[in-house]
C-alpha cells in the first residue's frame, strides 16, 4: 500500500494524538515516500491509524526530506518503533515538541 501524503497542514499539537515517528531522512522526496511505503509494509498495523508525511528541511548542506508518521498516542509511537526496529527500517520516536 502506498503512503498517502497529507494535502493540508498537520496540527502537531492537537491533543493526545500528537506523537509521531520518523523512519528516515533522505536526499529526495521520492526516497522519503518510498521509505513510508516500506514502513507500512512491515506489518506495523498501528501505522494504519497514523498520517504519513514528508517534511522538507532546508539546511546549509542542502535539502533533506524526513519520512514521518504523525497522529499517534505515545504508546502507539513506541510500539510502532519497536516493530520497525526489527526490520530494515530505522525509527525515531517524536514527541509533540520535536515535530514543529
Amino acid at each position: 500500500m502506498a503512503a498517502t501524503l497529507p494535502t493540508q497542514p498537520v496540527d502537531f499539537n492537537s491533543g493526545k494524538h500528537s506523537w509521531g515517528i520518523q523512519v528516515g531522512a533522505y536526499d529526495s522526496s521520492s526516497n522519503a515516500k518510498a521509505a513510508l511505503g516500506m514502513a507500512e509494509l512491515t506489518g506495523a498495523q498501528i501505522l494504519m491509524k497514523a498520517q504519513p508525511m514528508v517534511m522538507t528541511i532546508h539546511t546549509g548542506d542542502g535539502t533533506k526530506y524526513r519520512a514521518r508518521f504523525v497522529g499517534l498516542h505515545h504508546d502507539e509511537a513506541v510500539n510502532a518503533c519497536n516493530r520497525l526496529s526489527t526490520g530494515p527500517t530505522g525509527c525515531v520516536i517524536l514527541s509533540p515538541d520535536a515535530q514543529s
